[in-house]
């Protein structure tokens, strides 16, 4: 095999929660994570150049050694002793940037994924593990994907039942949220647990949407204290979403629907107003090979 396909699919936040900081600078953190069915493409193509080689369909995604597929890939080559480096790794990014949506750590996994495909070097789940925590903190969880509760910085990952029934608007307006910026507006006061997790926990358990959609919970919206962001939470519930909220460190804003139409009549109101709206559903991966 030459050449394969995956599917990356994005994530939202259902529950982020900040508990505290480590001597290394990362933020501890308790989260609910799930992946739903927007997606990156990658098609990964070996080549006699032996050099990673990047293309994006996007022009201001960094295409040199500073991409995250490329440095997952380099990172594979070298921890799996692998000198034929011949690759060329095709990108079509459909998850917008700096959103909060996962989509640079999707991407970072699925090309893990492809290269083990491509070049069978048998590697381990724990050391697969390993080398997507080194590369970014929500790595690790796009290898299993689905609904899960993920804490520490990443590697603790806890599996929990599939939701369903639920339809969730993704808006992200005309502007996009440097990870590393928002982190660095997290103060001590905030470095403690702000909301019991067990609820939404206790939603998910007995696939009660509405459980689920009174327990969403994003510290950053605290800190934040963002008017837009309030704004679109308020048309979205105007709306019939079950509840709204910022995922990850945004700048896109989830809506929980029970009612396809109420969504898309919600979509249809905020699109002359936006950088990117959509509506999607749940998914029981993180990627898939195409």
């Amino acid at each position: 095999m030459n050449s394969i396909k995956i599917r990356c699919y994005a994530k939202v936040n259902l529950f982020l929660d900040i508990v505290g900081k480590r001597d290394n600078g990362y933020h501890n953190l308790n989260m609910i994570l799930q992946s739903i069915d927007l997606f990156d493409e990658l098609k990964i193509i070996k080549t006699d150049k032996n050099i990673i080689e990047v293309e994006c369909n996007i022009e201001n995604i960094d295409n040199s050694d500073n991409n995250i597929v490329y440095k997952a890939a380099e990172r594979f080559f070298r921890d799996r002793n692998i000198d034929d480096i011949g690759i060329k790794i095709i990108l079509n990014k459909n998850i917008p940037i700096e959103a909060g949506l996962g989509g640079g750590s999707s991407d970072a996994c699925g090309t893990l994924f492809g290269l083990e495909n491509l070049y069978k070097t048998g590697i381990s789940d724990i050391d697969l593990e390993k080398i997507c925590l080194d590369i970014g903190c929500d790595v690790p969880f796009f290898i299993k994907g689905g609904t899960a509760q993920v804490e520490g910085i990443g590697e603790k990952i806890n599996k929990l039942r599939d939701i369903e029934g639920i339809y969730i608007l993704v808006y992200q307006g005309d502007k996009g949220n440097s990870t590393g910026s928002i982190y660095n507006k997290v103060k001590s006061r905030d470095l403690k647990q702000s909301r019991d997790i067990s609820s939404i926990k206790n939603g998910i358990d007995k696939r009660n949407i509405n459980i689920i959609s009174q327990n969403m919970y994003n510290k950053f919206e605290e800190i934040l204290n963002d008017k837009e962001t309030k704004k679109i939470k308020d048309i979205m519930i105007e709306n019939g979403a079950l509840n709204s909220m910022m995922t990850g460190s945004g700048s896109a804003i989830i809506g929980i629907f029970s009612d396809k139409c109420k969504a898309d009549l919600c979509k249809k109101g905020l699109k002359n107003q936006v950088n990117f709206v959509g509506i999607f559903n749940p998914i029981r991966k993180g990627y898939k090979i195409i």
